[in-house]
C-alpha cells in the first residue's frame, strides 16, 4: 500500500492497482495498470514499478515529477512532495521534479539499497546500513549522519528493503513556510555529505 496527501493505493496480488481518496490530478488513475510490483504516492501523484523496471505515473505534473517514462531498471520508487526518487538495480539514484530545496541532488550516490522522499527531502540507506540525505533539514529532518540501520552488517541487493520511513513534514499555513528561509538547519548540500562522508554539512 502506499497513502499520498488525500489518496491512498492498494498493490493486489495479480499486479494490477486499486486507488480511493480525492482525484482532482487524476492520481487515482490506475485501473489499466498491469505488471506493477510496488507503488508510491506523493502529495499528488501516484508512481508504480513494473515487473521490467520501467515506471508508470498519473496526477500532478507542474514540477516534472511524472517525468520517468523514460526509468529503466528500477527497482523501487519514492514520492516527495513534489518530487520522485528511484533506484537502479545497480545501487544509483534517479529523481525529478522539484528542487527548491536540493532534494534532486542524488546524482553521485552509490550503493544504495532503499529510498524514500519527505515533503522537499530525499534520503537513502546504503548497504552497510548507514544514511544519506538531501534538501529541506529545517526541523533536523536531514540529521541521519550517525544512523545504521543494519548494524554495520552487508544487506543482501535481493533483501534490501531495510525498514524506514520519512514523514511528509507539510507546512501548515503560508508563515510556516516562509520561516523556514531563516531556518538555524543547513541545507544538506555538501557533496562530500551526499556521498557517504561523515562530515558535516557547511552553513553556507
Amino acid at each position: 500500500m502506499a497513502t499520498g496527501r488525500a489518496h491512498t493505493l492498494g498493490l493486489k496480488s495479480d499486479g494490477t492497482v486499486v486507488g480511493v481518496g480525492w482525484n482532482g490530478y487524476d492520481q487515482l488513475e490506475v485501473s489499466s495498470w498491469t505488471d506493477i510490483v510496488q507503488v508510491a504516492a506523493g502529495d499528488y501523484q501516484t508512481l508504480g514499478v513494473k515487473s521490467d523496471g520501467t515506471v508508470v505515473a498519473v496526477g500532478q505534473n507542474d514540477d516534472g515529477q511524472l517525468y520517468v517514462n523514460s526509468w529503466t531498471d528500477i527497482v523501487q520508487v519514492a514520492a516527495g512532495g513534489n518530487h520522485t526518487v528511484g533506484l537502479k538495480s545497480d545501487g544509483t539514484v534517479v529523481a525529478v521534479g522539484n528542487n527548491y530545496r536540493g532534494q534532486l541532488n542524488v546524482d553521485n550516490w552509490t550503493d544504495i539499497m532503499q529510498v524514500a522522499a519527505g515533503n522537499r527531502h530525499t534520503v537513502g540507506v546504503k548497504s552497510y546500513g548507514t544514511v544519506v540525505a538531501v534538501g529541506h533539514n529545517y526541523y533536523g529532518q536531514c540529521n541521519l549522519f550517525d544512523w545504521n540501520l543494519n548494524n554495520g552488517e552487508l544487506a543482501s541487493r535481493s533483501n534490501k528493503q531495510i525498514p524506514i520511513t520519512v514523514p511528509m513534514l507539510m507546512p501548515d499555513s503560508e508563515s510556516e513556510q516562509n520561516v523556514t528561509e531563516e531556518s538555524e538547519w543547513p541545507e544538506y548540500s555538501n557533496p562530500d555529505f551526499a556521498t557517504g562522508s561523515m562530515s558535516q554539512p557547511t552553513t553556507d
